[in-house]
Order: C-alpha cells, then sequence, then structure tokens
C-alpha cells in the first residue's frame, strides 16, 4: 500500500471512530423521556376544614369625635373600669401625649434600675445567662413572624441590657439621663392643647379594637341548630352588621367554640372526645389545642359536621371568625411525583385464602395453593440504566399537579419507588424492561 493509500485509510479509521465515539456519548446523554429526580418533600398530615368560631362577645359601642388611641394590645385581659381607649381633639395632641408616656415609661423603669444596683451587680451571672435567653427568644419570635412577642418583650430585654451596663461598669448612673427625660416629657405636656377623653370599660374580658359586624349574630345560640344545613346556611349566608358605631368588642371569657364542615371521607380518623391541633393559615406556625366535642356524621355527602372547643384565648385567636384552619396530625418526609407520571397497573398479589383449611387439617402430601388477586396498583416508570422499569406508589395525600406518598425504606420495599430514582413523567407503551434507547 503506498503512502496515499495509507494516509486515507487513516483518515477513514479516524473518522469512524470519531463518530463513534460521538455516537456512543449522544446515546449516554440523550434520552428520549423526560426525566425528573424522585426528591425528599415534607408532607404534613393534615385534613383541611370550613368554618366558624364562636365566642362569648360584647361589642363596646360608642361615639366620639376626635382620634383615637387604643391604650392596649389585642387580647389583653381588662377588669371593668379599666381604661379601654383615650380620644384626641387633633393628631398633635394624641402625638404629644403618646410621646409623653414612653418617656414617662423610661424614667420609671431608669429610676426602678436605680433602686436596684446593689442586687443587680451581687447577681451578674444570671443576668447575663437570662440576656442570652431573652435573644434566642426574640430571635425565635422573628423568625416566626411574631412581631407581637418581639413588641411584647423589648422594655424587659432594656432593662436586662442596662442592667449588663451597670455590672460592667459599677460607677454608671441615671441621674442625668432620667432629668432630660423629665425635661422632655414637660415641654410636650406644655404643648397639648386639650387633655384627651377617657373611654372605660363596662365588662371585664379580653378586648381587641377590631370588630367584623358578626358578633351580634354569629352567637352560641346557633349552637342549639348544628345541622350539616344549618352549618352551610351560617357559612353562605350570614351577613355582618354594623348598624351602630363601635370601638371594640370584649370576650367575656377564654372558653370558645368552632363549628365546621369537614371531608366525610376523613370523618373516620377522628373522634369525640379527642384533643387536636389546629392551625390556621394567619397563624401557620401556631397550633391550639382543640377538643372535639360532636361529629354529626352525613355518609352521604361530601361533607360532616364537627364541633369543637377550646379554653385558649390570645392575640393569635381573639379575631377569628371564618377560617379554614387543618387538624394537623404530624410532619413526615415523603416523596412529591407529578400527576403525569402516575400511571395504574393490573398486578397480581397474593391474598389469604379464609375458606382454606388449617395447616393442623392439611395431610402430609397437601400442598396449600396460595390465592391470588387481581389489583390496580398505582405506580411511576423509573429509568433503570438502558431500561425502565414500574415502580410501586404508596399515596398519602395529592394536589392539582402532584401526588405525595411515603418513602418505604425497609428492605422487602425495593419494588417501590426510592429517593433520587430517574421518574419518566410521561408516555405511552410503556411496561417493564422497555429498552429506553
Amino acid at each position: 500500500m503506498n503512502t496515499k493509500s495509507a494516509r486515507i485509510v487513516g483518515i477513514l479509521v479516524s473518522l469512524f471512530a470519531i463518530f463513534y465515539f460521538g455516537y456512543q456519548i449522544y446515546l449516554f446523554y440523550d434520552v428520549p423521556y423526560e426525566l425528573e429526580t424522585a426528591t425528599s418533600y415534607e408532607y404534613t398530615d393534615q385534613i383541611e376544614l370550613h368554618g366558624i368560631a364562636i365566642k362569648d362577645e360584647q361589642v363596646i359601642e360608642n361615639t366620639y369625635d376626635g382620634i383615637i388611641r387604643y391604650e392596649n394590645g389585642n387580647a389583653q385581659k381588662l377588669n371593668t373600669g379599666s381604661v379601654i381607649a383615650t380620644v384626641y381633639q387633633s393628631e398633635a395632641d394624641l402625638l404629644n401625649s403618646d410621646a409623653v408616656d414612653k418617656l414617662n415609661q423610661n424614667i420609671a423603669i431608669l429610676s426602678k434600675l436605680q433602686t436596684q444596683k446593689d442586687f443587680v451587680i451581687s447577681n451578674g451571672q444570671s443576668i447575663v445567662s437570662n440576656i442570652k435567653k431573652q435573644q434566642m427568644s426574640m430571635i425565635y419570635q422573628i423568625i416566626n413572624n411574631d412581631f407581637i412577642g418581639v413588641s411584647e418583650q423589648k422594655d424587659d430585654f432594656l432593662i436586662q441590657l442596662l442592667r449588663q451596663q451597670m455590672i460592667l461598669t459599677p460607677d454608671t448612673n441615671f441621674d442625668e439621663i432620667i432629668a432630660s427625660l423629665q425635661s422632655k416629657a414637660a415641654e410636650l405636656t406644655a404643648k397639648i392643647t386639650i387633655e384627651g377623653t377617657q373611654i372605660i370599660s363596662p365588662i371585664s374580658g379580653y378586648f381587641t379594637n377590631e370588630v367584623d359586624g358578626y358578633e351580634q349574630v354569629i352567637t352560641k345560640e346557633l349552637l342549639s341548630d348544628i345541622s350539616l344545613e344549618q352549618v352551610q346556611k351560617i357559612l353562605n349566608e350570614t351577613q355582618p352588621n354594623f348598624s351602630s358605631p363601635k370601638i371594640g368588642k370584649t370576650i367575656t371569657t377564654t372558653e370558645w367554640n368552632f363549628l365546621a364542615l369537614v371531608p366525610t371521607k376523613d370523618t373516620s380518623r377522628l373522634e369525640a372526645g379527642d384533643t387536636v391541633s389546629l392551625v390556621f393559615p394567619n397563624t401557620s406556625s401556631y397550633k391550639v389545642n382543640a377538643k372535639i366535642q360532636t361529629i354529626d356524621l352525613y355518609p352521604d355527602n361530601e361533607f360532616s359536621v364537627i364541633l369543637l372547643s377550646s379554653n385558649i384565648m390570645n392575640e393569635h385567636i381573639i379575631n377569628l371568625r371564618v377560617e379554614d384552619p387543618s387538624i394537623v396530625f404530624d410532619t413526615t418526609k415523603a416523596l412529591r411525583v407529578p400527576k403525569k407520571a402516575v400511571f395504574m397497573k393490573e398486578i397480581t398479589v397474593e391474598v389469604e385464602d379464609e375458606s382454606a383449611a388449617s395447616e393442623e387439617e392439611l395431610s402430609p402430601e397437601t400442598t396449600p395453593v396460595p390465592k391470588t388477586q387481581t389489583i390496580s396498583q398505582p405506580g411511576v416508570y423509573v429509568s433503570m440504566g438502558q431500561v425502565m422499569k414500574f415502580k410501586k406508589i404508596n399515596i398519602l395525600d395529592e394536589s392539582d399537579n402532584y401526588i405525595i406518598c411515603s418513602i418505604e425504606t425497609k428492605e422487602d420495599r425495593d419494588d417501590y419507588l426510592q429517593l433520587y430514582d430517574e421518574i419518566i413523567l410521561e408516555g405511552t407503551d410503556l411496561y417493564d424492561n422497555k429498552p429506553i434507547r
């Protein structure tokens, strides 16, 4: 073979090698099906409700002319005769009065610390420990969007920081600061043209300035008839009533009820007398313990009726009305699978034959024949090397686009979908051991 022929053969061999290895790489990376990796998903086992909170409420009506300032936060326990709010004739008077109150509050804090100097210095270790605990508590509240709780702790945290300063600098003295604050308070007080008019609470209880108009139409008298028809009527047809001026309301007792529709298919998991955890959408990080009073079952209807009660009253609960909470059981790790990837496959399984003779009745020569049954098994097809395999799934729940299934970790559950399996999202004519390429 001459040099020219050898060169041509070499070029052809090189081109073939390039083509061959390029094709192999193409086959390796090119999959004719769209795949999605099965990943971990945090699944909350829950039952969704739709209902209404019923409380003992007394509306506080008052006609006022001016600008109102509420003196207490929502869910604050007030006694009869307590000051609910103060009405000012101008915004300037309100702002100045508010500033004076804050200055006087700081003066009171500093004055009290002055009298505790010896005690603070002798208890330095416990005070530093309290600061760390309070910091962690406030960080936790911020993470959970509990800004009301942070606001309630700010004065205590300021006191702890000032105590720490007194420990680090024993000659700390607040007299000059107190005198400056008193001078500023006197200056602002002189600017107030008309003193505010106080509104007094006519009854003791838990106060809130939010009025939704249902206070006089959603009452505990409704609990005398909690049929399905009546509950649906309450939820769909009840209209609020704003017939008179209201500055707030008082919840007279801590006990309240939640009357709701519950999916009939879920009622088998619930029983009267059980204590459950309720989570409301507006306070998703806060669980409310409630007791199931009654469950009225309507087997032929999509919904049944549940009545719950609780004796917890705070800022998370006091303004609840028409709500969609969930009864929460627990949170576990699961798998989330796109609905379009789920198929039903007819499989044969062994079942117990109750009519078969017991082992004692069988003769030595007799071999029991297992009974089988064909069922529709939900599952997905996964990519296993060069072929596809059908893997079962155990469905826990579903949404519009996804199926939630359990993670099967037992050794005998290899035929179930596993974490990090490559799921084939959709296709036609799928079957076990079908070549993928």
